[in-house]
């Protein structure tokens, strides 16, 4: 997708997740005209539903023909124009296009590692527990191949606390405790009240007299707050280590 150098004129996106969301609304401002393919009842499925139908019909006015239940079967060349046979209600739809995105999500890559030859436990992806440690204590997962989002930064988010675990596990000892990491200040969007996942899994409280904002809100405090005192422990930690070197 880097590579474009020419608009496409009419572009279709594979997926309705936060990826293919994000690319449908670049390209529809951009210019082109994008049908958004998604096999699902709805596009950002694991949103709220108002979160969904929001975004849908901000599309729909950007001029995007979002097309939700529509299971994309194959590809056809026809008097050399480029069609996507998509499967909906039981019948088969025919839509044109230049140019295609896929956004259907990825898995991880887990093979030519030697993972099954250390007996590393893997699913769809590293098994972790809430230190990022994977059932050798010693080995450490974090990122995309770690899950459980695919974004850069909880990549980011969870790099510290695999990497300070690893450092300083040798003077668990002296600590007494690993740093656990949580994904309770990623908020998603739309959060609501009565609805405490969409704040964080671990962060915030959610009632049905807080705003979502006040979830959310109380969830990045908290998370600010469990950050400073895991830096001020490394800073600990980084102190003895001197002063034992």
């Amino acid at each position: 997708m880097w590579a474009l150098r020419v608009l496409p004129r009419r572009l279709i996106v594979l997926g309705g997740g936060p990826v293919g969301c994000e690319l449908t609304q670049t390209f529809a401002r951009l210019g082109a005209q994008v049908t958004q393919v998604e096999m699902e009842p709805r596009i950002l499925l694991r949103e709220d539903p108002e979160v969904s139908e929001i975004v849908c019909r901000r599309f729909r006015d950007d001029g995007v023909d979002v097309r939700v239940g529509h299971k994309a079967k194959r590809f056809e060349r026809v008097d050399g124009e480029r069609i996507l046979i998509a499967e909906h209600d039981g019948k088969e739809t025919r839509i044109p296009f230049d140019a295609v995105l896929v956004a259907v999500g990825r898995s991880a890559n887990l093979k030519g590692f030697g993972l099954e030859e250390l007996g590393v436990a893997t699913g769809r992806t590293v098994e972790t527990n809430g230190f990022l440690q994977t059932n050798f204590p010693n080995i450490y997962a974090a990122g995309d191949v770690a899950g459980p989002y695919q974004f850069s930064h909880t990549a980011a988010h969870q790099a510290w606390y695999a990497a300070a675990n690893a450092l300083f596990a040798p003077f668990r000892e002296v600590s007494r405790r690993l740093f656990r990491h949580s994904l309770g200040h990623l908020c998603r969007a739309g959060s609501r009240p009565g609805r405490p996942e969409r704040a964080g899994s671990q962060g915030a409280e959610s009632s049905r007299t807080k705003s979502p904002s006040t979830a959310s809100t109380t969830s990045i405090a908290r998370s600010r707050t469990a950050r400073r005192t895991a830096s001020s422990r490394c800073s600990r930690f980084q102190g003895r280590t001197a002063s034992w070197a």
